[in-house]
């Protein structure tokens, strides 16, 4: 049976699924095509894979307790302990399985003003052209 979408298979578990969000339901299957596609095509390099479980912000008045709340629970469901950095103003998890990376950041207010500051001078900064090369190198 094939997706009408993209016309890949249908991979993965369908026992259970009913129980699962449209959302959480699509995420599974197209984890499963990639798995799929990986194995279907020895001759490509293999994909970095990395998964970000975003706390959220949804609102200014989110608290950073909130924030960090979220992350202790992806931790918990990773069965690893959070990670304070408080140089980077970030209080993350992270785990591995094989090698794909699943991680889940909380970034605290300052860290995100620190970097839409330094963000904000990148349409203001231009390269300079390369030096044009003469013909036949250097002698």
């Amino acid at each position: 049976m094939t997706d009408s979408q993209a016309g890949w298979p249908e991979w993965g578990p369908q026992i259970g699924w009913l129980d699962l969000s449209d959302e959480r339901r699509e995420l599974i299957k197209g984890l499963y095509r990639l798995a799929g596609w990986v194995a279907d095509h020895p001759e490509v390099p293999l994909p970095k894979v990395a998964a970000t479980v975003w706390p959220g912000r949804e609102s200014p008045d989110t608290s950073w307790e909130t924030v960090c709340a979220r992350v202790d629970a992806v931790a918990v469901a990773l069965g690893v302990e959070a990670v304070v950095r408080p140089a980077e103003g970030f209080y993350e998890v992270e785990a591995w399985f094989g090698p794909v990376e699943v991680s889940c950041t909380a970034i605290t207010a300052q860290s995100r003003q620190a970097q839409a500051a330094q963000n904000s001078y990148r349409d203001n900064v231009q390269a300079d052209e390369p030096a044009p090369t003469s013909a036949g190198g250097a002698r």
